[in-house]
């Protein structure tokens, strides 16, 4: 949904879209239409997870004058996690290490190589960048985004789960507009339910809550497809357009997903408070800033994130390290990559919360603690 507005701004070709107004195309699946279209477009927005399209029997695509990664910290996790989704009814066709083979072909080859992530690491998109630059490349240049949302928010943070929860339900009542953004971990759209529920005991009216997670919006996408054409605007690609119209059907708090935590960019100025609920140590630090960034222009922002401390195993931790920092390992390989991914992994973990409060500090933003509510509060 990001690509095909991203597509429509600037004049590129959707990888979802291309070769479906061509007769030949029209009967091909869309795996099969990728890989016939996508390889010969000189101006293509694709997503990571098809890159794979771009070389159909093992054929590889003309060298880039420009490529682009936008998000690139969370392309490469998203190839370290093993996240595959395939397209509809068909099964996925990705393997992980062609996949990160032919993403740093494609980079090499290319005449200009732009990352961009407010969430990069020198661990993993750094570590790649020098990776791109190791062959014929030395200029090297890092252009840091001041605009980064978060120094001008007032936040709050909840020592208690219950606490921000009594919260979005006193700003219902207050008469404020909610985008609440959520990270329950492996049972997500049943923690979201379950919040729902709880608002409304809490005396939200039910048709005032909306979620917005995958599979609904999935279902809610095709449906606006069938009655309005493919270009029909979604909640993932015009948030702003269909935010006003859930705003007049009567919806007050939106409660989103994850997976509308990357690449989406809700401007509208009616949304006036935003929520973060993070009971789960799933999402880093990193990942719990750039959720709550989404809307940009509202000012309030109350969070709760897990206080749960980890300790990484200390001698599983030296021996990641070590191994990553070897100058004779072969850093080529994908084994490479995955260890850098686990090191990742253990060190974000460590303490969610405290490293949010030094994330947000070193950006400009300062913070206060919402008061505690009591026992009794609690179980109301």
């Amino acid at each position: 949904a990001v690509l095909k507005q991203v597509s429509l701004e600037y004049g590129l070709d959707n990888y979802e879209e291309i070769g479906k107004d061509d007769k030949a195309g029209a009967m091909m699946t869309a795996k099969e239409r990728k890989e016939a279209f996508c390889p010969h477009s000189n101006k293509l927005a694709i997503c990571n997870r098809s890159l794979l399209t771009l070389k159909p029997s093992n054929k590889y695509p003309e060298p880039y004058d420009v490529v682009f990664i936008d998000e690139i910290e969370a392309c490469l996790d998203d190839i370290y996690l093993n996240l595959r989704l395939g397209d509809g009814d068909e099964t996925p066709w990705i393997e992980r290490d062609k996949q990160f083979s032919l993403l740093k072909r494609i980079c090499r080859e290319a005449g200009c190589v732009i990352g961009a992530d407010a969430s990069a690491t020198g661990l993993m998109s750094g570590w790649f960048m020098d990776l791109v630059c190791q062959e014929e490349r030395e200029e090297k240049t890092l252009i840091e985004n001041s605009e980064d949302y978060i120094a001008d928010k007032e936040i709050k943070l909840h020592s208690q789960k219950e606490g921000l929860i009594k919260e979005i339900s006193k700003a219902y009542h207050a008469g404020e507009i909610c985008s609440v953004h959520t990270g329950f971990g492996n049972n997500e759209t049943q923690g979201m339910e379950t919040l729902k529920k709880v608002l409304v005991r809490l005396g939200v009216p039910e048709d005032s809550i909306g979620l917005y997670y995958p599979q609904a919006l999935d279902d809610w996408e095709k449906k606006q497809r069938e009655q309005n054409g493919i270009d029909a605007p979604t909640y993932r690609g015009n948030p702003d357009l269909i935010i006003a119209q859930e705003l007049e059907k009567g919806i007050k708090i939106f409660i989103n997903s994850p997976a509308l935590g990357v690449g989406w960019s809700v401007k509208t100025e009616r949304i006036n408070r935003i929520f973060g609920i993070y009971p789960s140590t799933i999402f880093s630090a990193a990942w719990i800033k750039q959720f709550i960034r989404r809307v940009r222009k509202a000012l309030k922002i109350d969070l709760f994130i897990t206080p749960q401390k980890s300790e990484p195993p200390s001698d599983e931790t030296e021996k990641l390290l070590n191994e990553v920092l070897l100058d004779d390992y072969p850093t080529e390989d994908y084994s490479h990559f995955q260890m850098r991914g686990d090191l990742k992994q253990l060190m974000e973990k460590q303490a969610i919360r405290t490293s949010f409060i030094k994330l947000i500090e070193k950006r400009g933003a300062s913070w206060e603690w919402a008061k505690a509510i009591s026992e009794e509060e609690q179980k109301r």
